[in-house]
């Protein structure tokens, strides 16, 4: 097979510091080869350099010969008359790459014309163009020609992009990312467009790519570069089933399989900054099996046996960069890098040169937190025993203040988890020993100190909470604005209790405290008539008599901007409030005790705005949209990017009527919600946007971030600044990064301070909104992991948007897939994606790609046809019509129903918990018989 391109020694230089360090490629005629790595490895400079790209003042050594023919060194014209003819670049953003001011066919008969002799004329390129957009399945080709970049939809330019890289018949084909933040079927039609241009012209592929699903669908050859270098390379099914590099093992144990759920392996810290990196393995500090000739000197490309490719030699062999390839070859990555904990070194010790990740997850470095005073650790001023077996205070603040029995949670949606006689075993509570609800305590053992764990007993359940919320959210009774001698106004919110409601009275007599029962413990979920039926009676034996506690009114805590030292926390509050009068249900029907949300008939449409003042036409973002979510449950919403998933999460954060639908956030109807309910549950929903660096203050360091919703909720200074370095802990970040400011982060840093910023107030619900779409695959690994944790450890609820459904599979525990806008198909993630009953969820599915290489090219890809729609489309049937596989093998008389009628969800499980909108679901008509396979459009052929 004849060489077309190849590139020896390849090194750039940025200003002093080295990015690329000696690459060596070599790419065969109509060969896929895939460079795979994290960000900031050198992939696109490389590709940049290869075509004479590289940013001004770079300097680029080595050699790269295209054909024979050296590139390294030309005048600039020269390199312009090979480029587009011989070598053509697919960019990452197309939208940055066409020029915005010119027509899209303009400038693909722009390349025919400058490369074609004899010359083109501008009509005949024009022509041309169209065809090869039709080619590259760019829906309507004529309309596209004519349009401009930014009318066009991101795959749509993507797919165009190819099309003029193709025009010329190139030699050599280098694709920067074409996939990344494309949906999955667009992605699909992506790779089907450039695997057809291949065809067509018999170019060689230079996939450069993060996602090692698509390599293993695509490539031959893969070649896994680290710092500036090559560490691993070989064919494809040895490298990413045969890992023999520390750094490629744990990268394919990073991917996330749509398939299976399986223990991710996120690789300890993170990669060096381009150009810092020093003599000997740049991967040796982050490496288990690092030992010091590792740190000192160098190694090249070995050779490594590989059973399935024994006696190969040259660009065909198998080869890593790393002196314990005997040993790797011992191992799984589970093995080499367990989820959760540190990384095991050949001993089955954690490898003494590597970070311990600490209480934040893998790749956290080891720490010590700052004691505070008063937070009982030893050398405090206020040191306090250990606590009694099975108090689960792990990772949590510690008072020393002495509490009250049966006093509860700092929120009062928040799980109790601690331990007590009846509950000997981590999770939820069980229902005879969840603490009593509001102002009841229970006969457990006494608090051991928790600061979250003051206060009013809080209530263990999300039914529980939608009473207490009741009685807190009425206004006091006339004349009692005011606190008199024995009672005093207590703040919103305490990291010590859970005081009544801003402007709320908290008496300090027992006759006004609600009574207490006597032997077992109260019930969970207690009756209405319950919390109005108990009479008074005195204080359990034993128990301190409440007494009137002031704050101090200017608690000193230091330097603001000093998070690490904080002073000790204040007093208990007073235990509780009188019960006041119940408003009315908010809905005819009492929730579920363990549901957290609940969203019935959502529908959103709004007008968008016109330039030219023309006819203003209202566009239905969601149209019908039914979900439910129960504690410590993962709920995902998936689907193509204009399904509507981003909105119906800004409908349930905005906490206002929704215009058509109801919404209920732990019971309470967001319609009709007073200002003070509005704002008690505010703290119970909280968000982490897709675009960390987007919604993080540039201007204000992460600690006071972090702080900005506890002092929304009005929780004093000083105790704030007592909890912020538990909370950057808890996510795996430093106590000291809390002086720090975003831009000195990294993504998947900035990711870890949005989700602490979410958790500052301990919420029932957390919404995920993209949380890892622009992370690395091993920082990915990282947050997932990070999650999983937290939900086991503080017990939210979560409600994911993503459009990644191997990420899906790994981290809920049901999914909802929509589509323009309707909930097309809901069920439990393994019922759903091991047998999607609707034809758009089997082909949003199908389209994932698989990292194992055997698999992914044994799987069959249904590719659709057209593109998503941007809202609503204005059909009256099924609105999934024109894009359906199964539609277009029915009769004319069964499609009919398709066509008039729009599906309604129905049950399709015995077990009623799997339900499909679709009039011919998949199990009436076998999906075997629709021939769509890979290099199809998407339309069934006859």
């Amino acid at each position: 097979m004849t060489t077309v391109l190849e590139v020896r020694g390849l090194t750039v230089t940025l200003g002093a510091s080295p990015v690329v360090r000696g690459v060596d490629l070599t790419l065969r005629q109509g060969e896929v080869l895939g460079l795979v790595g994290e960000s900031g490895t050198g992939k696109t400079l490389t590709a940049l350099a290869l075509m004479g790209l590289a940013p001004q003042g770079a300097l680029v050594g080595g050699s790269v010969r295209l054909l024979g023919e050296e590139l390294l060194g030309l005048p600039v014209r020269e390199l312009a008359r090979l480029r587009g003819r011989r070598i053509a670049m697919v960019f990452q953003d197309p939208l940055h790459a066409f020029t915005p001011v010119q027509r899209v066919g303009d400038q693909i008969a722009e390349a025919l014309r400058i490369h074609q002799h004899p010359r083109p004329r501008r009509e005949s390129a024009q022509r041309r163009a169209v065809e090869l957009l039709d080619f590259v399945g760019v829906p309507r080709p004529g309309w596209a020609a004519r349009a401009y970049p930014h009318q066009l939809s991101g795959g749509m330019r993507q797919r165009a992009m190819i099309a003029m890289a193709m025009a010329n018949n190139p030699d050599v084909l280098v694709a920067d990312e074409p996939t990344s933040a494309l949906d999955v079927t667009v992605q699909a039609q992506v790779l089907e467009s450039l695997a057809a241009a291949r065809r067509e012209t018999g170019a060689a592929l230079l996939l450069v790519t993060h996602d090692l699903g698509v390599i293993a669908g695509t490539a031959d050859r893969v070649a896994v570069l680290y710092a500036g270098r090559i560490v691993e390379t070989g064919p494809v099914e040895a490298v990413l089933t045969r890992p023999r590099m520390p750094y490629t093992l744990g990268l394919v144990g990073s991917v996330p399989r749509p398939d299976t759920r399986s223990p991710l392996t996120p690789i300890p810290g993170t990669a060096p900054t381009p150009g810092t990196a020093v003599p000997g393995c740049a991967f040796a500090p982050r490496c288990p099996l690092a030992e010091p000739d590792c740190v000192t000197s160098d190694i090249q490309l070995l050779g490594v046996d590989s059973p399935s490719r024994a006696g190969l030699a040259g660009i065909d062999a198998h080869e890593a960069a790393c002196r314990r390839v005997r040993l790797v070859a011992q191992r799984t990555a589970v093995e080499l890098f367990p989820p959760g904990g540190g990384a095991r070194g050949d001993d089955g010790s954690g490898h003494p040169g590597l970070p311990s990740p600490g209480d934040g997850g893998p790749g956290s470095r080891s720490r010590t937190v700052p004691p505070a005073p008063g937070d009982g650790t030893p050398g405090s001023p206020e040191h306090t025993p250990p606590p009694a077996p099975g108090d689960r205070t792990r990772g949590r603040h510690r008072d020393t203040t002495p509490s009250t029995p049966g006093t509860g949670n700092l929120w009062p949606w928040k799980r109790d988890t601690r331990r007590t006689p009846g509950n000997e075993g981590p999770g939820p509570t069980p229902d005879h020993a969840n603490p009593a609800p509001h102002g009841h305590t229970t006969p457990s053992a006494p608090d051991h100190g928790d600061p979250e764990s003051h206060g009013p007993t809080a209530p263990s359940t999300p039914g529980t909470w939608n009473l207490w919320l009741r009685r807190h959210s009425t206004p006091p009774a006339p004349g009692n604005e005011n606190p008199g001698p024995q009672e005093r106004t207590a703040p919103s919110t305490s990291d010590h209790g859970n005081p009544a409601p801003h402007g709320h009275t908290i008496p300090s007599t027992p006759a006004h405290r609600n009574p207490e029962p006597h032997g077992d413990t109260a019930p969970s979920t207690p009756s209405h008539g319950d919390l109005e039926s108990h009479t008074p009676s005195a204080p359990r034996t034993g128990s301190p008599e409440p007494h009137r506690r002031t704050p101090p009114t200017s608690p000193t805590h230091g330097n603001p901007g000093s998070w690490t030292h904080p002073t000790a926390p204040l007093p208990n509050p007073p235990r509780s409030a009188p019960p006041l009068p119940l408003p009315q249900p908010t809905s005819p029907a009492s929730p579920s005790p363990e549901l957290v949300l609940r969203v019935t008939g959502l529908a959103k449409s709004y007008t968008p705005s016109s330039g030219r003042r023309r006819r203003e036409r209202t566009v239905v973002a969601v149209e019908e949209v039914d979900l439910e979510v129960r504690r410590g449950e993962t709920l995902a919403l998936v689907g193509e990017s204009g399904a509507g998933k981003s909105t119906v999460l800004m409908e349930i954060v905005s906490l206002t009527a929704p215009g058509t639908g109801t919404v209920e956030i732990l019971g309470q109807d967001v319609s009709r919600l007073t200002r003070r309910t509005a704002r008690l549950l505010r703290g119970a929903v909280q968000i982490v946007p897709q675009d960390p660096m987007s919604s993080l203050d540039p201007r204000m360091p992460v600690g006071d971030i972090v702080a900005e919703p506890l002092h929304a909720r009005r929780v004093p200074r000083n105790v704030v600044a007592s909890r912020i370095p538990r909370l950057l802990s808890q996510v795996g970040l430093d106590p000291a990064d809390a002086e720090r400011y975003p831009h000195q982060f990294s993504g998947g840093q900035r990711q870890r301070v949005a989700i602490a910023r979410a958790l500052a107030v301990e919420p029932a619900l957390l919404l995920l909104d993209e949380p890892v779409s622009a992370l690395d695959v091993s920082v990915q690994a990282q947050i997932l992991d990070l999650l999983l944790r937290l939900k086991r450890e503080l017990g939210p609820a979560y409600l994911l948007v993503s459009h990644d459904l191997a990420v899906v599979r790994q981290i809920a525990d049901r999914v909802s897939v929509m589509y323009a806008g309707r909930t097309v198909e809901t069920g439990p993630v393994a019922e759903v994606f091991d047998a999607p009953r609707h034809p758009y969820a089997r082909a949003l599915l199908s389209a994932v790609p698989l990292p194992d290489p055997v698999a992914e090219r044994a799987r069959r890809r249904i590719v659709l046809p057209g593109d998503p729609p941007s809202g609503v489309p204005a059909t009256a049937g099924c609105r999934f019509l024109a894009r359906c596989p199964v539609a277009a093998l029915l009769a004319p008389g069964r499609r009919t129903r398709c066509e008039r009628e729009i599906p309604r969800a129905t049950q399709v499980t015995a077990a009623g918990t799997h339900t499909v909108a679709c009039h011919f679901p998949h199990g009436g008509m076998p999906w075997q018989h629709i021939r769509t396979d890979r290099g199809t459009s998407g339309r069934p052929r006859s």
